[in-house]
C-alpha cells in the first residue's frame, strides 16, 4: 500500500534532529551546574578544613598549660603537590579584613594554585599576639615519633599541641614523624 501523503514522514527527521539538539544544550549546561555545584563543595570544604585547624591552634592558646592532641587531613578537593597550610604573624590590613579589631593578629594562610575559586585564603586564629610558637621550650616532644613542626606549615598528620605560660606564652606545636 502506497502512501499519498508522506508529509509527517519527512518532518519526523527535522522533529528527530531538533530533539537531539535541545538534548545536547541540556547535557551541555547540565555539566556546567554539576561543575560549578562540585566547585562550591570544594570551596567549603576546604573552608571547613581551615575552620578546624584554626580551633586546634585555639584550643591550644586558650589552655595555661597543657597538651593537646589533633589529626589534620587536608581537604582532598583541588589538591595538587604546592597546597600549604601556613600560621603566619600578621600586621594591620590583612588583620583588620579577618580579625575585626585587630591590628596584629595570627592568620592561618591556605595557598593553592589548582583552586579555582581562590587561590589564597585566609582564616583568623584568635589567639594573644604575644603567644610564640616553637621556642626554647619546644626542645622535647611528650611522645615519642614527634618533632618540633618546622616553619609553622601544616600538612595532613598527628600534631600535639603543647601550650606553656609561665611567663610569656608560649605554644608547641610537633607532627608524628
Amino acid at each position: 500500500m502506497i502512501l499519498k501523503n508522506s508529509k509527517g514522514q519527512e518532518s519526523i527527521v527535522f522533529e528527530v534532529l531538533i530533539a537531539v539538539i535541545l538534548m545536547t544544550f541540556v547535557f551541555i549546561i547540565g555539566g556546567y551546574a554539576m561543575t560549578s555545584l562540585n566547585q562550591t563543595k570544594c570551596s567549603k570544604e576546604v573552608d571547613s578544613t581551615m575552620s578546624q585547624l584554626a580551633v586546634a591552634i585555639e584550643k591550644a592558646g586558650s589552655v595555661s598549660i597543657g597538651s593537646y592532641y589533633y589529626t589534620f587531613s587536608e581537604s582532598s578537593c583541588f589538591r595538587d603537590n604546592n597546597t600549604t597550610y601556613i600560621l603566619k604573624e600578621e600586621t594591620s590590613a590583612l588583620c583588620s579584613s579577618y580579625c575585626p579589631g585587630s591590628t596584629q593578629c595570627y592568620l592561618l594562610k591556605y595557598n593553592n594554585s589548582s583552586d579555582p575559586v581562590s587561590t589564597v585564603r585566609y582564616k583568623c586564629v584568635n589567639i594573644s599576639r604575644y603567644v610564640t610558637f616553637n621556642g626554647g621550650s619546644c626542645t622535647n616532644p611528650p611522645d615519642a615519633g614527634y618533632e618540633t613542626l618546622p616553619g609553622l606549615t601544616f600538612s595532613s598528620g598527628n600534631y600535639i599541641f603543647e601550650s606553656y605560660s609561665l611567663g610569656n606564652p608560649e605554644i608547641c606545636i610537633y607532627i608524628k614523624k
